[in-house]
């Protein structure tokens, strides 16, 4: 249920043929089908957008005021469903870019990529992408490494960030829930702990998959020096 806020992407919206871009857990714009592959935005949020579709290759495309286009993959049954909508590239108008350079066989971005050039040198940064190969939680995101090179040198890993869920049966939370999402240097060494509790089915004051406790790496610090494990505290060690 997370979203990840770089990495916006596209909905089909209701049988018109309308398409909803979701940019963020509480933000989204909706777009009704207007001529010639243009789109009319239902709501003001929306209108300052150019938002249409690439007759050649049948992405779409979404410009705002400043000039900075977005560029979303179709809903051709030639792409796997999983890269249906999503991110393709991010343009400003002096022509940096964010761009997806690979992806797995299900469709899940492998490697995303960006570069800027200075004083003649360009430096390039990949986020590379892995995920739960195997078991109930099969495709959710497992690793996200942050790398870097100059020029035509060799990438440099600079931090990566790794991702572990909730299994069936497991207290604190539902099968693919994020348990903890843990900060790593090049060399695998964690710098921070981010953790997470959901509410169960049965549980008072809140529903399945609901978030209750968000434990962030300054929390989760102390809360480890208080109880040990903060995995298996209880709610009442876990609330201070």
């Amino acid at each position: 249920g997370w979203v990840d806020s770089s990495l916006p992407s596209l909905q089909q919206s209701g049988g018109n043929g309308g398409i909803m871009v979701a940019s963020s857990a509480t933000a989204a714009l909706w777009f009704d089908p207007g001529q010639n592959g243009t789109y009319v935005a239902e709501f003001y949020g929306g209108s300052e957008y150019n938002f249409q579709t690439d007759g050649t290759s049948g992405d779409f495309l979404m410009t705002d005021p400043q000039g900075d286009t977005i560029r979303f993959y179709g809903f051709e049954t030639t792409i796997p469903q999983a890269q249906r909508g999503q991110f393709k590239s991010f343009t400003d108008p002096n022509g940096n870019a964010i761009t997806v350079t690979s992806h797995n066989t299900n469709g899940q971005i492998g490697e995303v990529q960006r570069s800027a050039t200075s004083g003649g040198v360009t430096t390039t940064e990949s986020f590379l992408y892995t995920y739960v190969g195997g078991g109930n939680n099969t495709g959710l995101v497992q690793n996200v490494t942050l790398r870097r090179k100059v020029g035509s040198g060799n990438w440099s890993t600079i931090r990566q960030a790794v991702f572990t869920y909730y299994d069936v049966n497991q207290a604190n939370g539902n099968q693919g829930d994020l348990e903890t999402e843990q900060i790593e240097d090049a060399s695998n060494n964690v710098l921070d702990t981010s953790y997470f509790r959901y509410y169960q089915p049965g549980e008072a004051n809140g529903f399945t998959d609901g978030l209750k406790y968000y434990v962030s790496p300054e929390s989760y610090a102390r809360l480890a020096a208080a109880v040990g494990n903060p995995l298996t505290a209880s709610d009442s060690q876990v609330a201070p």
